[in-house]
């Protein structure tokens, strides 16, 4: 799929996003088709999906790749779109740093992207999900659900991992790339029990019922590993 160009359309630019509209009815309505993710950096693997943003419509796009991935969908009406844009989420700004525009006028979303700020406080998020890996790690919750357990702490360690490592104006979205910058004690083999455990939990069900048993030593062991590495106070996990 190829990004449309513009063709005698002109964008507004005040540096707000109410002015990086077209100025004429005869322009395109605001609508974006964006891929992103590992398939957007080209680091995808025969496990990896396929995320697409959607912006101002809910247009579906064709299955993507040789074995014909069904793409999983990220949407923003107008309204959520801009709020974000406004505020400088983070997660608008990987899609503008990393993201491949599949459809779309192509000289909108480069003015979009050309005036987008990415925010600077990101300790609201930073305490939230720090918060939620003191939670998980109290008392035994992965006691008969190994799986779902390993993928929300991947899940919590990684946002911690990337909202730490923005806080500091270093931007990285890869799963294992930010667990390993932003927690240099967690070991390669941690890392990737976790990453693994969270894909074939999210992507491949019939995997993870095949995913090797972790024993509760081995668990309690991980979860030590992840608090210290963390730095997580109060952390439940020596029991």
């Amino acid at each position: 799929m190829i990004a449309q160009k513009a063709r005698s359309k002109r964008w507004k630019n005040d540096g707000r996003l109410s002015s990086l509209i077209p100025d004429s009815d005869r322009a395109p309505q605001f609508n974006f088709t964006i891929l992103i993710g590992s398939q957007a950096r080209c680091t995808q693997d025969r496990f990896s999906d396929v995320d697409i943003v959607r912006i101002g419509h809910t247009n579906p796009i064709a299955k993507i790749g040789k074995r014909g991935v069904q793409p999983s969908y990220i949407d923003y009406d107008m309204a959520t779109f801009s709020l974000l844009y406004e505020r400088g989420d983070l997660f608008l700004y990987h899609i503008f740093k990393e993201g491949r525009l599949l459809q779309g006028d192509q000289s909108g979303w480069a003015l979009l992207k050309r005036n987008f700020r990415v925010g600077t406080d990101f300790g609201e998020e930073i305490s939230r999900n720090r918060k939620f890996l003191q939670w998980l790690q109290r008392g035994s919750k992965y006691e008969g659900a190994i799986m779902p357990y390993l993928a929300h702490l991947c899940r919590a360690l990684k946002n911690l991992a990337i909202f730490s490592l923005a806080e500091k104006r270093n931007y990285v979205f890869d799963k294992r790339k930010a667990l390993r910058s932003a927690f240099p004690a967690l070991s390669d083999e941690s890392i990737s029990l976790l990453v693994n455990a969270n894909n074939s939990f999210e992507r491949n069900p019939s995997l993870a019922r095949s995913y090797p048993i972790i024993d509760p030593t081995s668990m309690k062991r991980l979860n030590k590993e992840i608090a210290l590495a963390a730095n997580l106070p109060g952390a439940n996990v020596a029991r």
